[in-house]
Parts: C-alpha cells; sequence; structure tokens
C-alpha cells in the first residue's frame, strides 16, 4: 500500500494516520510481531500480518453478528428469503408459515398474490382491476398448477383469482370464501373453432359436438 492508498484508508475508517499507525503499533507489541513492513514507499504486510487477516473477518463477522442481534434478532424483526420447490411449498410449507407468524405476530406479514405466468387470461383481469382501484399487494407467487395454487390458499399462504368453475366444490364445502370485488359478472369466453374449408373427421366432429353439448 503506497501513501496515497493508505491516505485513502484512513479516510474510509475515518481517522487520522497517526491513530491507524498507534492502533498498529500497539497491536504489533501485543501480538509481539510484526504486520507491516515499508518496502520503499510502500507498506506492505508481512507474512505474519497475512496469516492475520482470517482472524480479523472473522472478529469483525461476530461484530455484525452481535449488531444484528441487539439491534433485529432479539425483537425478531428483518426480512427474510425463502427460496423452496412447488411441491414443498404446497405440502409442507404452509403449517411452518402459520407457527412462523404466531411467533412472530410484530412482524408486517406479506399477502402474496398466487397465481399462474403473466400471460394468464384472469391474472391479467385481476391485476387490471388492481391498478384501477389503487390497490399494491405485496408480491406475487407464480405457480403453473391451479390445485397447487388453490391448496396454498386455503392454507392462508395468499391470495387469488380463479374462475369460478375451478374452485366451485371448494366454495360449496367452505375450504375457500370468495372476497367480493367490482369483477363479478365478468366472464372468460373459450372458442372451440375449426377451419371452414378443412374436412372434418368423425373424430374432430365427435369432439366438438361434445364441447357444445357439455360445455355450453
Amino acid at each position: 500500500m503506497d501513501e496515497g492508498g493508505f491516505r485513502k484508508a484512513t479516510e474510509k475508517l475515518n481517522y487520522t494516520q497517526s491513530t491507524i499507525t498507534f492502533q498498529i503499533s500497539q497491536m504489533e507489541q501485543e501480538l509481539s510481531v510484526r504486520l507491516f513492513e515499508k518496502v520503499g514507499r510502500r507498506m506492505a504486510l508481512t507474512k505474519a500480518g497475512e496469516w492475520l487477516i482470517p482472524y480479523a473477518d472473522e472478529i469483525l463477522q461476530s461484530v455484525d453478528k452481535l449488531r444484528y442481534f441487539e439491534d433485529d434478532l432479539s425483537k425478531c424483526r428483518g426480512d427474510i428469503q425463502i427460496g423452496i420447490g412447488e411441491t414443498l411449498l404446497c405440502y409442507l410449507l404452509p403449517p411452518v408459515l402459520k407457527e412462523f407468524h404466531r411467533q412472530a405476530p410484530d412482524n408486517t406479514v406479506p399477502v402474496p398474490f398466487i397465481i399462474n405466468e403473466p400471460n394468464c387470461i384472469f391474472r391479467q383481469i385481476f391485476e387490471q382491476y388492481l391498478r384501477e382501484s389503487a390497490i399494491l399487494l405485496d408480491h406475487t407467487i407464480e405457480l403453473w398448477s391451479i390445485p397447487t395454487i388453490k391448496n396454498l390458499v386455503k392454507s392462508d399462504v395468499g391470495v387469488s383469482f380463479l374462475p369460478a368453475f375451478t374452485v366451485q366444490n371448494e366454495l360449496i364445502s367452505g375450504s375457500l370464501e370468495e372476497i367480493p370485488t367490482r369483477l363479478t359478472g365478468r366472464t372468460i369466453t373459450a372458442v372451440c373453432a375449426h377451419h371452414k374449408n378443412k374436412w372434418l373427421s368423425p373424430l374432430m366432429q365427435l369432439f366438438i359436438e361434445l364441447c357444445t353439448a357439455i360445455l355450453t
């Protein structure tokens, strides 16, 4: 480290050069080793100084941990981020989250929007409603499986917006409850189409007739 680098270090630590030099001298006396040596106009670490670095890093980490314990951990405050597979998220994490919320009631519990991918039509309808109503949800959990989404909502992990026919049984049984919104009455139309100038095989004709009879 040259004089310029040493000066930058003193500015970063907000100490004068003489204070840092004194502290280094005190440490060298206490450890009975030389930590720095002057090579020309540069200050270089001795081998003992290099060996000391891991110990210094460990001390700094312990200080950070102690500060975190004092400010956050003792009050169960702070932010955590969880990465977990969809199967574990669906079946194993919900009871953990419930107990976590019970033991840390003072924390702000985010209410995620659990829904399909961004191109999902009913997700787009609901997000448009949120924007028009100036409603902001904390974050979104994107999943591919409707059963997984329903299971997480039933476990109080978040809320969702799904077509009525996908949750009809759950609404009847009471395992899910509908939240009143101004979105009631909106419908999503599904179209079964074929090329008008192409021949329809008996199998295709049967499929179209069944869709018409059962789904309309």
